[in-house]
This record gives structure tokens, sequence and C-alpha cells, in this order.
């Protein structure tokens, strides 16, 4: 009898407690925006599969153990509640659209909802984690119908992008705006600068461009100084890498085997050269040619900035230092910038601003092989370094490497390692701007840019000879230099400086109630302040809508 009672006892308290643990929720969902009730909204107990839908109405009833209860559903944020008892618990979801964030465009900023071009847009939350040496890698994979591949796999290079395809006029390359400032490639601008892209698409976006435009414009805003306290972020990043999917190269034993069998019906090596390429196989030599031009890089980037601002000024000052080594045996790309930017309002009318960017560049590349077949012919008898050549002789640097003795193809790793090929780059460029806002919507930009490039290419192969032995089967001509040669071409580039007005904003749109010749009034005021020639004659007959005049 006892036994029975204590199992009723613990029944009752384990039925107490679960009641208790148990909550019934219930109420509605609507959109914080219009005020509507909600169809089908996910409900779902946190780290559960319990859950349910609302209905026509957007309501719900739900019956939960823990505390906490999601509601999710397609183009609003989730809203995670706190349920502490049983309950009408009402939720208010809120829009998770975009079409408020405002984006740059060729005539200025504008909001999405208003944009009726194709843009892509991309800002620093995006790419703030992407350890790339070139700015122009950031694209890759963040711009819908944007095409971003590798050029090549030397360090440092443009990636090839294509945002209007294939076309014929120009080079298929897009227009790149820094800053408002057009230019030919960005390798010089420190992927740690950028603030936001946007990427334009059509013909609409890109008409204000020209013909130089129609392969698409990416436009770049750098980031600058921001007020309030001083910011000051370092960040550093280091790596490894090495080539993928390696070539699998013949060992000396398989290479031998192979030109035997190739060679067993050929009577001119059968008789006078398999006895010197027997005696190259047995001497023991087993290079992997492969491994021998190949090598486990090594890339550090650190940048370190400083931005600040006060209610009339803001600065900032970014340094960036890459040193990226490609996976090919000396090639590298190193890259110092600098970039200073400042704005200072005169009054609330007026704002004026510079942005200065230098950078120097140093890159080596492998072009010194002619192609990568050079490296697949080379046979595994020849070693790196040749054990005829005493170590004390004189230009013992040059002449160390060993010639290939059977194939007729030179040493793989002395076509690298011999020449000193390099360019060196210096890139300053930046601008000085005057910003007057003559309306609210409404304000006129001067922006006075500038450019000067400089590209140095160096290229010293130097005089080397090659010790062959008494096996030799190759030709030996091609095997050493006979004279030091000495490259230099040098390029400057130099940009014109044009000043640019920049007129709108926001299209000078007609948000207000004006009348035609209020509107005629204002423009021409406008066009007569900036010495641009008026005819207000030719302008259409309009209707309350968008009237824009562009003045380059």
């Amino acid at each position: 009898m006892s036994k029975h009672l204590l199992f009723i006892l613990i029944l009752a308290v384990c039925t107490n407690v679960f009641a208790q643990q148990t909550k019934s929720i219930s109420g509605v969902v609507y959109d914080s925006n219009t005020g509507e009730a909600l169809i089908g909204v996910s409900v779902l107990e946190v780290g559960t599969t319990n859950g349910t839908i609302t209905d026509f109405d957007g309501k719900y009833t739900l019956k939960v153990s823990s505390n906490k209860v999601s509601f999710s559903y397609v183009g609003f944020k989730t809203e995670i509640v706190n349920v502490t008892n049983s309950g009408t618990y009402n939720v208010n979801l809120v829009s998770d659209n975009e079409l408020d964030e405002v984006v740059v465009i060729g005539y200025g900023t504008q909001r999405k909802s208003d944009l009726t071009g194709a843009l892509a847009s991309i800002s620093s939350k995006d790419i703030k984690n992407y350890a790339v040496s070139n700015a122009s890698e950031l694209l890759t994979g963040k711009a819908a119908g944007v095409f971003v591949a590798a050029s090549s796999g030397q360090p440092g290079s443009d990636a090839v992008i294509r945002v209007r395809g294939l076309g014929t006029v120009n080079d298929n390359n897009p227009l790149y705006v820094v800053d408002g400032q057009f230019m030919d490639n960005i390798s010089s601008l420190n992927p740690s600068d950028i603030e936001r892209m946007e990427v334009l698409k059509d013909a609409s976006a890109c008409a204000i461009y020209g013909s130089r435009g129609s392969n698409g414009v990416i436009l770049i805003t750098t980031k600058g100084g921001v007020k309030g306290e001083t910011t000051v972020t370092l960040d550093a990043y280091v790596g490894v890498k090495n080539s993928y999917k390696a070539l699998n190269m013949m060992n000396s034993d398989q290479y031998y085997n192979f030109i035997m069998k190739a060679y067993e019906n050929d009577a001119s090596f059968q008789n006078s050269m398999k006895d010197k390429f027997t005696n190259q196989y047995q001497k023991g030599y087993n290079t992997n040619w492969w491994n021998e031009v190949t090598r486990t890089a090594f890339n550090q980037n650190y940048n370190l900035s400083i931005r600040k601002g006060t209610d009339n000024s803001r600065s900032s000052l970014s340094l960036g230092y890459v040193d990226d080594q490609g996976a090919i045996i000396t090639t590298e790309f190193k890259r110092l910038s600098l970039k200073a930017n400042l704005e200072y309002d005169i009054n609330k009318f007026i704002t004026v601003g510079a942005n200065v960017n230098l950078a120097k560049i140093r890159k080596r590349d492998a072009g010194a092989i002619p192609s990568f077949d050079f490296i697949q012919k080379a046979d595994p008898f020849t070693p790196v370094i040749s054990p005829l050549v005493d170590p004390s002789s004189e230009n013992y640097e040059y002449n160390k490497y060993a010639p290939t003795e059977w194939s007729y193809d030179p040493n793989p790793v002395a076509m690298l390692e011999l020449p000193n090929r390099y360019n060196d780059i210096f890139n300053v460029f930046g601008n000085v701007f005057a910003q007057i806002k003559l309306y609210k919507g409404l304000s006129y930009r001067v922006q006075y840019s500038f450019e000067r490039y400089h590209d140095t290419f160096k290229d010293f192969r130097p005089v080397y000879s090659s010790t062959f032995s008494e096996d030799n089967l190759a030709n030996q001509e091609s095997k050493y230099n006979k004279e030091t040669q000495l490259n230099n071409n040098s390029a400057v580039t130099y940009k014109q400086p044009e000043i640019t007005p920049r007129e709108v904003k926001k299209h000078l749109l007609c948000c207000r109630t004006w009348d035609v010749s209020t509107m005629y009034m204002m423009i021409d005021t406008l066009l007569r302040s900036i010495s641009v020639p008026t005819v207000l004659q030719d302008l259409p007959n309009v209707t309350v809508g968008a009237i824009s005049h562009q003045s380059h």
C-alpha cells in the first residue's frame, strides 16, 4: 500500500513540474511599417523543432517549454522574443530590404529605391576579411553578373573583370573611378582603404562616362575621417601558399625506361646515343623540376589607419605594406602605400578637402621562362647545381647551374635565378575639391585631379658559361650566355588635371511643388554662377519630374 502511495506522489510532483515548465503563448504578427498582419510567419521554439506558422489573420498559438521563441519571415529580420509566462505576445517584424540604402552612382548619390539602372554594391563589411594584394580581387563572388577571374598566378596581378561581356571599344576592361578620379587600374590602391564599391552595369548607369564607360564602370569610395573620437586601427595577416595540383613528374627510372622504349627501334639512338644516355642515368641524380621551381611562398600584409574628426573637420591617415611571394621561385609583389584625406567645413554651405595617395611597388614575374613546357621537358638526370664547377672559381654564382645534357632546353632554375628582372613603380594620385550646398538635395562640386605614374623595368642578364660532361647529348650553344645584357625601360605617365564640375546629388528631384518658370529661374541662376553657357530656350517642355544639367 505504501509503495502505491509513493508512486502516486512522485507522479503528481512530476506532473506539476511539467505543467510549470510548459507555457502556452499566442498572438498576432504584424508588419512594423504598414501594420498589416503577416501570413505564414514561421514561429519556432529556439533550439527545437517545435513550431507553427501564422494563419490568414496573422495569428498563432504554440506551447513551449523554453524561454525563447523566434519569428522569421522572408524579407524581414528575424525577431527573438523572451517568453516568461503563458499569455499573448504580439510581434512587429522589421523589413530587411536595402532599398533605402544610399549608393554612389555616376551623378552623385541616390537611394536604391529610386535607382533605375543596374548596379551592384559592395560595402566594407563585405570585403573587410579578404586577404588580397590587388583591390580588383575584392569583387570575386561579390557582384552578381560580374565575371572576375585571376589573370595569372603572378602575385599582385590585376584580376580579369568583365562587367558587360566582350566588346569592341577599348580593351574590355571597366573604367575605375576612385573618389571621382578616372584610373586605368587600381593595383596602387590599398584594399584596406576602400569604404565601398559600386559596379555600374547597364547603359543608362554608365551614360555619363561616354565611350570610356562602355565596358562598365566601377566606382570606388575610399575611407575618410569620421566625427568623434580618434580611431586607430591596426590589422595584419600572414599566410603561406603553394601551387595547386602540382605536376606529376617522372622520376629517373621512369624517364629512362620511357626513352629506351620510345627509341628501341631508332638505329641512330641505339648506335650513337644509347651508351651516353645510360651513363647519364647511372650517375644517380633524380631531380623533380616542378618541385625545384616552385615553393611554399610566404605572404604578409600590415595596415595602420588613424581616423578622427570634429564638428568642422575630418581627417584620416593610413599606411599599408604588402609582401606577396609567388608560388614560382623569384616571383614577388611588394607595395608600400600611404593615403591622406582631409575635409574642412568653412561654413554650413562650403566644404573643401583633399585626397593624396602614394604607392611604391616592386614586382618580379616569371617572364624569364618563355613557357612552362621548359619545366616539363627538363630531364631528371640533371642536377640543379653542377658538381663539375669549382665553388671557388670566378663567377661561380653565375656558372654553378648544371646544363641539361639530354633536353634541348636550359636548366629552368637557372632561367629564373640568373636574370635580375623587375618593375619599379611609383604612383602618386589624388584630388582637391570644393563643394557648395546650393539647396537641400542640390550641391555643386569642383574637383581638380592629378596623377603621376612612373614605371621602370630593369632586366639584367649576366655572362655565364655551362660546364658539360663527356656524356652530353644536347645542344651546347643554348646553354650559356656570351654577353651581359642590361635593359632599362622607363615610362612616365602624367595626366593633365582638369576642373570637373559635378552637379547633382539627386538629379534635382522635384519633390516640392515648383512651377516651370521658377525651376527655369533656379537652373539659370545656377548655370550662370558656374560660368556654363545656358541655352534655356532649347529645353523641352517639362512636367513635374526630374530635370538635370551636366557640366564637365
